[in-house]
C-alpha cells in the first residue's frame, strides 16, 4: 500500500463579508477601508489563538488552527 499523507485534527475557519456587493455597491472606499480593518483584525485574533491564515481571496479569509483550538471548538459539540 502507498504512504498515506500525514492527518492531523484541526479546525477550519472560512469566513466572508455578508453582503459584500451591495456594501461595494452603495459605497465602494468605505467598504473597502472597513475590509482592510476586518482582514487586519482576522489575521491578528487568528495569530493569537495559534492559527494560520492560509488565504485570503477578495472578502474572505480561510484559517487553519492546531489541535488545542479545535479541541476547544468541538468538545462542548461532543458534550451535549
Amino acid at each position: 500500500m502507498k504512504d498515506r499523507l500525514p492527518r492531523k485534527l484541526a479546525a477550519i475557519l472560512y469566513a466572508d463579508v455578508a453582503v459584500y456587493s451591495r456594501l461595494t455597491g452603495e459605497d465602494e472606499d468605505t467598504t473597502h477601508r472597513t475590509l482592510r480593518e476586518y482582514l487586519d483584525v482576522i489575521s491578528s485574533t487568528v495569530d493569537s489563538h495559534h492559527g494560520k491564515v492560509m488565504h485570503y481571496a477578495g472578502d474572505a479569509v480561510l484559517a487553519i488552527f492546531g489541535i488545542e483550538m479545535a479541541t476547544f471548538i468541538v468538545s462542548p459539540l461532543l458534550e451535549g
